[in-house]
């Protein structure tokens, strides 16, 4: 109240009684106002949100989408609550931002246990429309309605496609094709590939014999995606793949000219359909392609307790989100789902 008067007080002195009076009275009243719904607003934060969604629903809801609505809101309450968040007063201790990525992680948990993109729509609508009501009638509590996208970032909190290898997958496959004269080269190819940390396929295609320092030992590696910041990315040459190379060259049986490519003739199609149908020769009854060296890559790294930065720097992936994108040493869970949208 005293704010309320400090902030007439410039006017006052220039104003009758009559006026002075009324706008003591326009202050008392406002007081009250605040006061009444300061009241109102602590009241209702005890109550249990599955209250407030019930409330809701009788008031606002069509009967015809009532049922719906319920559903919907009383699956997210459910997910709320092993969040421990289990009344109002909980949803209005959270900041704007982790409220917002609360719901979106909830909706992208949907997503990813194969819920059609338009009842996650009808969801979102749903959880939207609460938070609307909430707004409405308990501003104190409910100070904002969170903007919510489900799909804008996705792909960070999904799995890839891709299969990742297995250790004893990997050394079936990569014996396999060593020990046979005709898949020899498929073997180089694909242990060149895992051997500069799980590089792309147009990487490794694009190699030429000049970029491969036997000397010192060095690779230079020109990314297929292209980064302002990165034009050439130099990997050390490792002992057992120069001595891979070397067998290969050897193998070829002739003059190599040095901006020959090391892998020529061959196309990602074609290695592709290679992998596919060796994978099955080797007894693997999974599904594998080029890229499955890359999501491997990844996935054994974190198993062996590589950081994120080490691991970035060797893949030359943009961001984190990608390395946990390709990472398949467990489950996504909603709770790592939040977390990562909580690191955004």
């Amino acid at each position: 109240m005293e704010i309320l008067r400090e902030q007439t007080k410039g006017i006052t002195h220039q104003l009758n009684p009559v006026e002075n009076d009324l706008i003591d009275e326009f202050v008392k009243i406002n007081h009250q106002k605040k006061i009444s719904e300061l009241k109102h607003a602590a009241y209702h934060s005890r109550s249990t949100i599955r209250s407030a969604i019930e409330k809701y629903l009788n008031s606002r809801v069509n009967k015809n989408t009532k049922l719906a609505h319920r559903s919907d809101l009383l699956q997210f309450n459910q997910f709320l609550k092993e969040n421990n968040i289990k009344q109002l007063k909980h949803l209005a201790q959270l900041p704007a931002h982790h409220l917002k990525a609360l719901c979106e992680s909830w909706l992208d948990f949907l997503l990813q246990n194969k819920l059609s993109k338009i009842t996650v729509q009808r969801k979102k609508g749903s959880l939207q429309r609460f938070f609307k009501y909430l707004n409405q009638e308990l501003p104190q509590l409910i100070t904002a309605v969170p903007h919510l996208n489900s799909e804008k970032h996705k792909t960070f909190y999904s799995r890839a496609k891709t299969n990742a290898f297995t250790k004893s997958e990997w050394k079936l496959l990569i014996t396999y094709l060593k020990n046979n004269p005709k898949t020899y080269r498929l073997f180089v190819v694909l242990q060149t590939a895992m051997s500069l940390g799980g590089r792309r396929v147009g990487e490794i295609l694009s190699l030429k014999w000049s970029d491969i320092d036997f000397f010192s030992d060095r690779v230079y590696i020109v990314p297929s995606k292209k980064r302002e910041d990165i034009t050439t990315h130099v990997l050390p040459l490792t002992e057992s793949l120069k001595n891979i190379l070397k067998e290969y060259r050897k193998k070829l049986g002739y003059k190599l000219k040095t901006d020959e490519r090391v892998f020529k003739k061959e196309t990602q199609q074609r290695i592709d359909s290679k992998i596919k149908y060796y994978v099955k020769k080797a007894g693997i009854n999974k599904k594998f392609s080029f890229h499955s060296i890359r999501t491997s890559f990844v996935t054994w790294a974190n198993e062996a307790g590589h950081s994120q930065s080490e691991i970035l720097n060797a893949t030359l992936h943009k961001s984190t989100k990608m390395i946990r994108y390709y990472d398949q040493t467990e489950p996504m869970t909603v709770n790592s789902i939040i977390k990562l949208r909580m690191d955004e």
